[in-house]
């Protein structure tokens, strides 16, 4: 094989984490279906938002660990996060003007810049955006020579509700109504996972023990009137503080009837100072600062609203400049604007589409000059400087059945399904979801890989043996690269509940956020070091695998 220093294929993705209840997925209400999920810009919280209008926030609680060594010496990020809290952003309503019941559901949330030590972010349901602030009090308070700190809860006082925002750190499980707040952690690479001892039937009083106690006192997960038994005579009683720690949560602004459609993104510019929201028939331009002023960037509403036969599925906002704007059609059409050019930027979009094109479902800013779009079958980029043509095409749903993805096509309810995309830090991986409980994470070099997302207590590793070559060459692979063998498992049936639907990117590390139905997932990435193919031809030639004459056509391009 040749030596030269190889393209990354792609990550070794290991499972650190999840948040959810042990069940079956189907039994899982609609209300707490995830419809939301991001990351802050530090990436030290993870915001979830569900149908039932709720947001759950999760805070990171090692966030200066230093990353873990696997066995194979690769080295892999040492993160872990926590339940910190959750309350109710948006209530379904009627709009008695239209005649239209307004769903809870929390469509986008969005994290600015911080400015401060508080945390602000906007949450977006079908009609209303409102913008959050969250602020962590911490204070100490002595408590004399003879007495030990207990940092109880009272049952009658401290009951989240949507009237008082006011939250405790830690919160017994039985005042959590979301089952994100069941966490699971591995114990080693493995075993997948365990019952985190932090979020059992012990949950309270063991966070106490740890915070309120003196730092010589062993956390023995028993409580502290079984400490005080097992150990009468040795117990070091000196003065000890009490460490407090309040989270407060409250509306800064609120962008009342935002859009007199539904909304279907909300994109946050460079510096947090403006963000645009795009709903079926308009994108529009808001300032943070002032919730009574926008600007109309993008209107296609026809004079009769009866003759509407375009409409606006996704959009996204260069993250860079801000000074463009991608969105993507029902007419599977990737339509790209300045507004720095024209003040309504329909007429003057540039327009990029692909043969035999199907409805966009998710638009993304890989760079300025870079976009990819993803629709039912395929993920796609383009080059805004040769719009004529995609850059490159990446088939989805590869190990489907012929028959199940005609199916697909031909499935009116496929236009309901909407999967988003990722991008990670650095602009080389694109991460989407699809159905089976899938995900699949492209490379820009050419290279693909697939893996379930399941809490099933079984690691999924690649066979160390490559694939056979017989479905090698019966499938096309993609560009240059090698696929990631789980891409192969044969699907024979489909269940549109547990598709992928909503994952993201850690900004400042390889960690990927996936959310199902009901499940937060953390992964962790390392470089593959099986990933060692160059190209199509090596893998085809180490497989002993005849490559077909348009696959060495491309290899050799």
């Amino acid at each position: 094989m040749n030596n030269t220093p190889y393209l990354l294929d792609h990550l070794d993705y290991r499972y650190c984490q999840v948040f959810g209840d042990c069940c079956d997925p189907l039994s899982i209400p609609k209300a707490d279906y995830i419809s939301s999920l991001a990351f802050s810009n530090s990436g030290e919280h993870i915001a979830v938002g569900d149908c039932g209008g709720r947001i759950i926030i999760f805070r990171c609680t090692n966030p200066n660990a230093p990353p873990k060594r696997t066995r194979n010496g690769t080295l892999h990020p040492s993160i872990e996060y926590d339940f910190m809290l959750e309350f109710q952003s948006h209530v379904a309503e009627y709009d008695y003007m239209r005649s239209l019941d307004v769903q809870a559901r929390i469509t986008s949330i969005n994290f600015l810049t911080p400015l401060s030590q508080h945390l602000y972010f906007l949450s977006a349901n079908d009609k209303d955006i409102k913008l959050w602030r969250i602020r962590d009090t911490v204070g100490t308070t002595s408590l004399g020579s003879d007495t030990y700190a207990w940092d109880g809860f009272n049952k009658d006082k401290d009951i989240i509700g949507v009237d008082d925002l006011v939250f405790p750190t830690k919160v017994p499980k039985n005042h959590l109504t979301h089952p994100l707040t069941n966490s699971s952690t591995p114990m080693s690479e493995d075993v997948l996972e365990r019952p985190s001892a932090r979020h059992g039937d012990q949950a309270v009083e063991d966070h106490a023990i740890s915070k309120s106690s003196p730092a010589s006192l062993p956390n023995s997960g028993t409580g502290m009137d079984d400490f005080l038994d097992r150990y009468p005579e040795n117990i070091p009683v000196g003065p000890t503080e009490h460490v407090t720690s309040t989270v407060s949560i409250a509306v800064r602004k609120n962008f009342t009837h935002a859009s007199n459609y539904h909304i279907n993104s909300v994109c946050m510019g460079p510096g947090s100072e403006q963000f645009i929201t795009s709903d079926d028939l308009t994108i529009t331009q808001w300032w943070v600062e002032d919730n009574t002023v926008a600007h109309m960037l993008v209107d296609l509403r026809p004079h009769n609203l009866s003759d509407i036969v375009e409409t606006i599925c996704s959009a996204d906002l260069d993250p860079s400049t801000s000074s463009l704007v991608v969105f993507g059609t029902n007419y599977g059409k990737v339509k790209c604007i300045d507004p720095r050019r024209s003040a309504i930027c329909d007429a003057s979009s540039l327009v990029m589409t692909k043969p035999n094109p199907l409805q966009i479902e998710s638009v993304k800013f890989i760079s300025p000059t870079i976009i990819a779009a993803r629709d039912l079958l395929d993920l796609c980029t383009y080059d805004v400087r040769n719009p004529s043509q995609p850059l490159s095409t990446y088939a989805i749903n590869v190990n489907f059945p012929s028959e199940l993805v005609q199916s697909l096509y031909c499935d009116p309810l496929t236009l309901y399904d909407n999967f988003n995309m990722a991008i990670d830090r650095k602009g080389q991986f694109i991460a989407t979801g699809s159905y089976n409980s899938s995900i699949q994470i492209y490379n820009l070099h050419g290279t693909a890989m697939s893996f379930k997302v399941t809490r099933d207590a079984i690691k999924q590793k690649r066979p160390k043996v490559r694939y056979p070559g017989y479905s090698v060459a019966a499938r096309p692979l993609l560009n240059n690269g090698c696929y990631d063998l789980n891409s192969f498992v044969p699907v024979t049936n489909l269940n549109r509940i547990l598709g992928v639907r909503h994952m993201a990117y850690h900004p400042c590390d390889n960690v990927l956020a996936v959310a199902t139905i009901g499940h937060l997932f953390i992964y962790a990435s390392v470089e593959d070091p099986d990933a060692g193919f160059r190209n199509f031809s090596e893998f085809c030639k180490e497989c002993g695998v005849t490559t077909p004459a348009k696959a060495q056509t491309a290899s050799a391009q």
